[in-house]
């Protein structure tokens, strides 16, 4: 919370999700009504849950990461859940790149597991481009910036004429699979970051975390290279 031209600007988290059951108007104009508080179901932990007896012995990370390769979330959704899912759910919820129709009918899940949605896609092709772990500040000129992408490629020059951020020269990317325009990937050799992505949010769209855009055996193939 903080001041701000003689007002008061309030920052809020959402904690629990609600339904609306009246709605009336005081004599002041103040609107106000009754709500119900829906039920989370949340699951325990994924780690936990599908942990084999033999992981015990592994690392704490060695273990998250091992069953980041036979479960459909990544690393990082997986080690954020520890700290409660359904906190984490509504982050998830609000940070990723879809309108607001589809982040309503996430926010309906009853089931917090069916809203840790991190990986986002083409929107054409279905092509994984990026996870939310790569996320950097959300949106800035509705685009969807982040640290790093895959399954793109470069098409032209880089250019600093009309850049949306000012010492960043500007590439177009599109979709590796398909050729669709995704975004742009903005470097530069004075500022850091040195380089970033930004995906505009028209072209993509999460992925459905209880269908796994990799199988489990290329997941778990990608973990042993790393």
């Amino acid at each position: 919370m903080h001041e701000n031209d003689g007002g008061v600007t309030v920052q809020a988290m959402g904690r629990q999700r609600c339904r609306i059951l009246t709605r009336r108007s005081a004599v002041n104009g103040m609107p106000y009504g009754e709500v119900r508080v829906l039920e989370e179901v949340e699951l325990p932990p994924i780690s936990r849950a599908l942990q084999p007896i033999s992981f015990s012995r592994l690392s704490s990370s060695k273990n998250l990461r091992y069953c980041a390769a036979i479960t459909s979330h990544s690393y990082f959704a997986l080690k954020m859940s520890l700290t409660g899912a359904t906190a984490f759910s509504y982050w998830v919820a609000a940070n990723l790149p879809i309108d607001m129709e589809t982040r309503l009918r996430l926010l309906t899940e009853p089931c917090t597991d069916r809203r840790l949605i991190d990986i986002i896609i083409c929107k054409n092709c279905g092509s994984t481009l990026c996870r939310m772990e790569h996320m950097i500040t959300g949106y800035v000129h509705d685009l969807f910036t982040v640290s790093e992408v895959t399954s793109t490629t470069a098409r032209g020059q880089p250019s600093a004429e009309y850049s949306w951020f000012p010492g960043y020269k500007w590439t177009i990317h599109e979709c590796a699979n398909c050729g669709q325009h995704v975004g742009w990937r903005f470097t530069s050799s004075k500022l850091l970051p040195a380089s970033f992505f930004g995906l505009t949010r028209s072209a993509i769209r999460p992925a459905d975390s209880r269908h796994p855009v990799a199988s489990n055996v290329q997941r778990i193939e990608q973990l042993a290279i790393v």
